[in-house]
């Protein structure tokens, strides 16, 4: 799983987005408790404008650790990017109390907090 998850992350940097979901999905069916690939895969997903499958997998990786402030700011962009201005901004708030500087400068833009 390992293996996969390495390859889908460098494809995904590639812009090789159908590839490295592909990988992430081998991933998956290995080890299905990995935050880190469900947030590679809907990075992925989120620039093929694929945003519902983004947030489900952003939420997966939520899921699996609710500490993972990336997730949070990444779901929370996808929210955004869906018209949820309530739920992105919830989600920014989250990551930034995770410690996510990039949350912080995102809530004063969008959330005018």
């Amino acid at each position: 799983a390992d293996v996969y998850s390495g390859r889908a992350r460098v494809l995904r940097l590639l812009g090789r987005y159908p590839d490295a979901i592909v990988e992430c999905n081998r991933a998956l069916a290995s080890n299905p408790r990995n935050p880190e690939t469900y947030c590679t895969r809907g990075l992925a997903r989120s620039t093929m404008h694929d945003l519902r499958g983004a947030l489900g997998d952003f939420s997966a990786a939520i899921s699996l650790n609710p500490k993972y402030d990336l997730a949070y700011y990444h779901r929370a962009l996808a929210r955004l990017s869906m018209n949820d201005r309530a739920g992105a901004c919830e989600d920014f708030r989250q990551a930034s109390r995770l410690g996510n500087r990039a949350a912080d400068s995102a809530m004063t833009v969008h959330c005018g907090s």
